[in-house]
């Protein structure tokens, strides 16, 4: 499923949680696959020659990410030309996955990795830049489209048959300000009770509360003193 993903993005966005970085896949995408065998040849390569395919594959997508950032946003990270940018960000791909400065900042008990990344790059020596910056950005994306259906069904529910004639921009404002008012914490509200429904079957259920209470009736009735009083 790795290898057949249009791009890198899961895979990249995995292996910058902190929690995951010395994950089995980052050795091996596919521990089934038959390695590759080498003869002969130099002895001197480059240094990203013995890299981990998964961690190469990462560092492409990244380099992708920093692409986007300077040619089509026109944003400078950390005061950074381009190609200091780049030569900056496969050092730092190396050192986050060895864990030395400046990406040895202890993970908290109940922090996640969007905070763990927004210290980083919240630090005034940019010593963890443009990396922290990239991070950020992509553990901050929604990796699904649950908000937007809901922001739908609301579109849906305002936009009833008794009120169908309200002009689109009534309805982008009136779903803003009902978002809103779900999402202020200043409300005394408390949320309303919703009780679990599950299946069950009643007869079933009934024949097994009635020889319940039979047993149960049966065990407290004094049976010796009845028999007195009748015999």
């Amino acid at each position: 499923m790795v290898n057949e993903a249009p791009c890198d993005v899961y895979l990249t966005g995995f292996i910058l949680d902190p929690r995951f970085k010395d994950a089995n896949i980052m050795r091996d995408l596919n521990p089934l696959a038959i390695q590759k065998i080498k003869i002969g040849g130099s002895s001197a390569q480059s240094s990203t020659a013995d890299l981990p395919e998964t961690l190469r594959r990462v560092g492409r997508y990244l380099l992708k990410l920093l692409r986007v950032e300077y040619e089509q946003q026109n944003f400078q990270i950390a005061k950074l030309s381009a190609p200091e940018a780049v030569d900056r960000c496969k050092e730092q791909v190396q050192k986050y996955i060895k864990g030395v400065y400046p990406f040895n900042v202890p993970f908290r008990e109940n922090d996640t990795a969007v905070g763990w990344w927004t210290r980083l790059d919240n630090d005034k020596s940019n010593d963890p830049q443009p990396l922290a910056h990239l991070a950020r950005n992509l553990l901050s994306v929604t990796p699904n489209s649950m908000a937007d259906e809901r922001t739908g069904s609301t579109f849906t529910w305002l936009n009833s048959a008794h009120r169908n004639r309200q002009e689109v921009a009534t309805l982008v404002r009136l779903t803003q300000i009902r978002q809103w008012n779900m999402m202020n914490e200043d409300t005394d509200e408390s949320p309303p009770f919703r009780p679990a429904v599950k299946f069950r079957d009643l007869e079933k259920t009934v024949r097994n509360m009635v020889a319940t209470k039979g047993k149960q009736g049966a065990k407290q009735r004094p049976r010796g003193k009845w028999r007195g009083e009748w015999g």
